[in-house]
């Protein structure tokens, strides 16, 4: 798969899949017929690709979950959501795998989708009553991730661009940092705070040109005091901040109940899919490990921790491996990615949403091809 279709596959995917009558085109239609060519031309990657054997695995173990559900309906969606999780994994492996450089125009497709959902907005900020902004996405904590996934994909590319490239992607920056006030998503601009100082950190200890990083330092602060300044005081988002304290009160009531409910079922859990039926609240547990372990059970529980655990490995025996600077730079922002979607993971699930399990579908394809092609890499 070339360069073109990654970037139309990720912006179909991420943005035009959003709009009104093209969802159920992509989700039934393009992602299966893309993940059945794709398995027909790459069977005998599956083998080495221990993220489609976990995740597999994992959709087996949720399947059980239809032997003892209150929710048979909500269980068949989420089941179907994990399914189509795994043929995105699939799909981002296939097209990075052979060739890594595949990442690039994939970035540039979900840095192109932020600007687009700006684009689709109604007029949010300046006054705290208007509420939040979800564009065209689902909700407004989508909105905030596919913004965050756009300031991953600026740093990704930032070690390989010319100056005038950055000073673009800058404004891009700040524009996904506006997408993400706009949308007043506390979780999403926490991970973005999170993210942003753990990839400094990378500035600060591989850019050996001070130019570069002085550049770079310059550009961040700039960008953070002009959000700060012009959008967040008279944001929605700082109306939000003022109650995060009795926000933070009922996320932990749900935890709590979500700790409840895998005591009363520890290893299998409660059914995939039923949190809501049986909280008192009658909402998901905001929470990946707490939605995870109350319908999944410690035997969910640890098979996901498990694709953390090889994708962690893998980026670390990759790093080993290779020589290249600019690949040792992006995968060290794959590192400090999963970190910040762990934090992410507190307040939204993972598990069997599509676009956080094709970011690591991105990060897996991506680490592999390196590593099968680190010969190669290794001569530049």
């Amino acid at each position: 798969m070339n360069r073109v279709f990654a970037f139309l596959f990720t912006i179909g995917f991420i943005y035009f899949a959003r709009i009104e009558g093209f969802t159920l085109i992509f989700q039934r239609i393009i992602i299966p017929l893309t993940f059945l060519y794709a398995l027909t031309k790459n069977t005998n990657i599956i083998p080495k690709v221990g993220i489609l054997w976990y995740y597999l695995i994992f959709i087996l173990y949720a399947s059980t979950s239809f032997s003892h559900t209150l929710d048979t309906e909500s269980t068949l969606r989420f089941f179907q959501l994990m399914l189509m999780s795994f043929m995105v994994i699939f799909i981002y492996v296939t097209i990075l795998i052979r060739n890594p450089n595949n990442i690039y125009p994939i970035c540039y497709a979900l840095i192109v989708s932020s600007v687009l959902f700006v684009l689709s907005f109604d007029s949010t900020l300046g006054n705290p009553l208007q509420g939040r902004n979800k564009g065209i996405t689902s909700n407004p904590n989508l909105l905030g991730m596919f913004m965050l996934y756009g300031i991953f994909s600026i740093t990704i590319l930032w070690n390989k661009i010319n100056y005038k490239t950055k000073l673009i992607l800058a404004g891009v920056f700040l524009i996904a940092l506006y997408g993400i006030m706009a949308s007043a998503s506390r979780k999403s601009l926490f991970s973005a705070v999170i993210f942003i100082a753990l990839w400094l950190t990378i500035i600060f200890r591989t850019e050996k040109n001070l130019i570069k990083t002085l550049f770079t330092i310059f550009s961040v602060v700039l960008i953070i005091y002009f959000v700060y300044d012009i959008y967040f005081l008279d944001s929605y988002m700082a109306f939000r901040m003022d109650y995060v304290e009795q926000s933070g009160e009922g996320r932990f009531d749900i935890a709590s109940e979500g700790w409840r409910l895998f005591k009363s079922s520890p290893f299998f859990g409660v059914g995939l899919g039923t949190f809501q039926d049986h909280s008192q609240y009658e909402k998901y547990a905001h929470n990946d490990f707490f939605e995870l372990i109350a319908t999944l059970g410690l035997i969910g529980l640890i098979i996901y921790v498990l694709i953390y655990a090889w994708l962690i490995n893998l980026i670390r025996k990759a790093r080993k491996s290779i020589k290249n600077y600019n690949v040792r730079y992006i995968l060290n922002v794959f590192l400090y990615i999963i970190v910040t979607m762990i934090f992410l993971g507190l307040g939204r699930p993972h598990f069997f949403d599509i676009f956080s399990m094709g970011m690591f579908g991105i990060m897996s394809g991506y680490t592999l091809g390196v590593l099968l092609n680190r010969n190669k890499i290794n001569e530049y």
